[in-house]
């Protein structure tokens, strides 16, 4: 008879955990979004472009500190930590382009806003051939709200 209810209890329990982890990959990849939103409607905010231009570097310095400390991590496989590195690479190629470095024109101050929203629907685009698993959405989003 106990066998039988810690039987159930495991099998519920299992079952819970799964329904927690698919929550979590919808909350994770929900949370980045609203996490780049909120930078953008910073940006389109502010009136004076070089706090918008801080606004963005800023932004881009703590997402790339965040995936390099994801990459670091020994929790997570090759495949993932591949994906890190090319969400790290657009991240970096638009900071770039921002300030234009590595070949890049910079973005002029008169189109700031037009680049934040660019760089919202790039990193949304990105999602479609990025594969971010559940757990590592949720840690890149935990890193992002602590820093």
């Amino acid at each position: 008879m106990k066998s039988v209810r810690f039987l159930s209890y495991a099998v519920a329990l299992l079952l819970g955990a799964q329904s927690f982890a698919f929550a979590n990959t919808n909350d994770g990849a929900e949370k980045l979004k609203k996490y780049i939103n909120d930078i953008v409607q910073k940006v389109e905010e502010t009136e004076d472009a070089d706090e918008k231009r801080t606004i963005l570097n800023e932004s881009f310095d703590k997402m790339v500190t965040v995936l390099d400390k994801v990459e670091k991590m020994h929790r997570f496989s090759e495949e993932e930590k591949n994906q890190v590195a090319a969400l790290k690479k657009i991240i970096s190629e638009r900071q770039d382009e921002l300030n234009g470095e590595n070949g890049f024109a910079r973005v002029q101050n008169s189109q700031l806003n037009n680049y934040a929203n660019f760089v919202q629907q790039n990193m949304e685009q990105a999602q479609n051939y990025i594969t971010i698993s559940a757990g590592l959405a949720v840690v890149i989003v935990l890193l992002l709200l602590l820093l």
